[in-house]
């Protein structure tokens, strides 16, 4: 797999700009369970980010 950051859509306006510890940098797809960003975090890390039902969130 090649190094860098996964090819992402832009962020809309309503979306977030920050999960937990992580700056949202685009969109890396949507369906039935909600949209999924990609997080950067301080370190340079990326994750991907899910807002989760009732507050709760996903990073992987």
């Amino acid at each position: 797999m090649p190094e860098g950051r996964p090819e992402a859509r832009p962020l809309r306006p309503h979306d977030p700009a920050r999960l937990g510890r992580y700056d949202l940098v685009g969109r890396l797809g949507s369906g039935a369970q909600g949209t999924v960003f990609l997080g950067v975090g301080a370190d340079g890390e990326q994750k991907a980010a899910r807002p989760g039902a009732a507050g709760r969130s996903r990073l992987r």
